[in-house]
């Protein structure tokens, strides 16, 4: 006879949860479950967030899975600049693909923020 857990089929699951609505994780997360790569410049122009490392932060800490890739472009000045820029991981998604609760999460974000521009 078997261990008696043997029997009990593995089965993978996403420790994912998502954010209040109609707040910085949430607008950052609609983004990136609609495929973008944000970086700080898109961040305060397209959402609003000025610090958007601690809402990357934020959402780490919900389970996203979230990846930080590193640019570098000449600001105006001639001077390299380097910063980050964010996406969903990649091997994460294929894992754990986007539900459609996380789905209609994002569009109803997507519809929050498009009515929220002046």
């Amino acid at each position: 006879m078997g261990h008696p857990l043997a029997a009990i089929e593995e089965t993978k699951v996403s420790n994912r949860t998502l954010p209040a609505h109609n707040t910085q994780p949430a607008r950052l997360l609609s983004l990136l479950i609609a495929g973008w790569e944000v970086d700080p410049l898109e961040g305060w122009r397209e959402i609003g967030i000025y610090r958007l490392s601690d809402t990357v932060f934020q959402l780490k800490k919900l389970g996203w899975r979230i990846d930080t890739g590193k640019l570098e472009k000449k600001n105006r000045f001639g001077e390299v600049c380097r910063f980050a820029n964010y996406s969903l991981n990649p091997e994460s998604l294929e894992a754990f693909p986007i539900t459609e609760s996380e789905r209609q999460f994002a569009v109803s974000e997507m519809l929050s923020l498009a009515g929220g521009r002046s």
